[in-house]
C-alpha cells in the first residue's frame, strides 16, 4: 500500500485542533478518484490532457483499498464513506476505469459515477449507468473533441444536451467540472448552468469546485447569477478560499452544498495562496519534480508547517461556517446528509 501523503506531527496537531471536533462523526465524501496501474495507456496511445498538470503529480495509482486506509489516517474520530469515480487522465482506459469502479463498488457498498464520454448516444449513456449500477456520471472537459481549443469548451461539448435528458428522466447525478478560464465567472458557463437548472430540474448537477472558483477574480457575476437558481448542488472540492465558500453559503444555502475530497489529488502537501487573482500552491521543493514551468506552483524549502490541501480546505470551510453562522445541523448536512440525500445512500 502506497499512500498519496504520509502524516507528520503537525499535521496531527492540525487535525486534531481544528478539524476533529468541527467534522461530524459520518463524513460522505461526494468525490474521489481510483484506478490502478492496469488502466494506465503506454506513452504516445492517447490524447494530450487539458487538465492542471499539478494534479497528475501526487500519486501514480489509487486503488480504493488505498483510498479507504486514506480516510482512517486522515480523519481517525471519523466513519468516512466515498462516492468513487474514475480517473479523469487522458492516459487512462476508461473503459477498464469504469468497470474496476463498478466492481469495487459493489463489493465494498460504495456509490459510484461512470466516467463517460459526449460522443456515446443517448442510449449507449444510458446503458453504462443503468448496466453499471452507477448514480451518474463523471463527465470532463479532457474528453470534449480534440479541435476545440481548451479555452473554448463549453459544458455542452463534454455534457451534451442529450445526455442531460437521460440524466434528468433518470434523476441521476452528474459531477460538472466547468472549463473556461473565466471559471464560474464566464458567461457561457453561467448560461448554460442556468439553462441546465431549468431545463434539467430533476438531473442532480453537482457543480464541483465551486465552478473553478479558487480566487475572487474566477467569481465574477457566479453568485448573484446562482442565487436565482433553485436545482443546481455544488461541492467545494479542491477549493482552500473562505470567502468564496461563504458566498456560496449566502447565495444558494448549505442545503445545496456538499464536501468532496478530489482524493487522491488534494492529499499534496501544500499551502495554496492567491496572487495576481490566481491559485498557487506552494511545496516541499523536489516533491513534486520540476514545477519551474507552471504557473501554479511554487517550491518552499520552509516545510515544518506545511500540511495537505484537503485539511486546509476542511479549515476554510469552517471559517466560512463561523463567518455564515451554521448550525451544527447544517455543517454537518454539508459534510453528511446532503449528500445522503443526493446519493440515496
Amino acid at each position: 500500500m502506497a499512500l498519496a501523503f504520509h502524516l507528520t506531527e503537525y499535521d496531527r496537531r492540525f487535525y486534531e485542533e481544528k478539524l476533529a471536533d468541527f467534522l461530524p462523526s459520518e463524513i460522505v465524501d461526494c468525490h474521489s478518484h481510483v484506478w490502478t496501474a492496469d488502466h494506465l495507456l503506454s506513452e504516445g496511445s492517447f490524447e494530450p490532457s487539458r487538465s492542471a498538470v499539478w494534479a497528475s503529480r501526487v500519486a501514480e495509482v489509487s486503488p480504493v483499498e488505498d483510498l479507504l486506509q486514506s480516510y482512517r489516517e486522515l480523519f481517525p474520530n471519523q466513519s468516512v464513506t466515498p462516492v468513487i469515480f474514475p480517473g479523469v487522465e487522458t492516459n487512462m482506459d476508461s473503459e477498464k476505469n469504469n468497470d474496476y469502479v463498478r466492481a469495487v463498488a459493489a463489493s465494498h457498498g460504495l456509490p459510484s459515477l461512470a466516467l463517460t464520454k459526449p460522443q456515446a448516444s443517448a442510449d449507449e449513456f444510458e446503458a453504462l449507468i443503468s448496466e453499471g449500477g452507477f448514480a451518474g456520471c463523471k463527465p470532463y472537459l479532457n474528453f470534449a473533441p480534440a479541435y476545440i481549443p481548451r479555452d473554448e469548451i463549453r459544458i455542452y461539448d463534454f455534457l451534451p444536451k442529450s445526455h442531460l435528458e437521460r440524466l434528468n428522466a433518470n434523476r441521476w447525478v452528474a459531477m460538472l467540472h466547468i472549463a473556461r478560464p473565466g471559471r464560474l465567472g464566464d458567461p457561457m458557463n453561467l448560461a448554460h448552468l442556468v439553462e441546465i437548472d431549468e431545463n434539467y430540474p430533476d438531473a442532480k448537477v453537482i457543480v464541483t469546485h465551486i465552478g473553478r472558483a479558487y480566487a475572487h477574480a474566477d467569481v465574477g457575476a457566479g453568485m448573484s447569477v446562482l442565487s436565482k437558481t433553485r436545482n443546481l448542488l455544488f461541492d467545494i472540492t479542491a477549493n482552500t478560499n473562505a470567502d468564496v465558500m461563504r458566498r456560496l453559503i449566502e447565495a444558494v444555502g448549505p442545503e445545496r452544498i456538499m464536501f468532496g475530497s478530489d482524493l487522491p489529488i488534494f492529499a499534496m502537501r501544500a499551502h495554496r495562496v492567491v496572487e495576481n487573482d490566481q491559485y498557487v500552491n506552494i511545496v516541499p521543493r523536489g516533491k513534486y519534480g520540476d514545477v519551474s514551468g507552471e504557473t501554479t506552483m511554487r517550491e518552499t524549502d520552509t516545510i515544518d508547517k506545511l500540511t495537505l490541501l484537503i485539511y486546509e480546505e476542511i479549515a476554510a470551510f469552517a471559517e466560512a461556517a463561523a463567518l455564515s453562522g451554521l448550525s451544527r445541523a447544517e455543517v454537518e448536512a454539508v459534510f453528511n446528509g446532503n449528500a445522503r440525500r443526493t446519493f440515496s445512500i
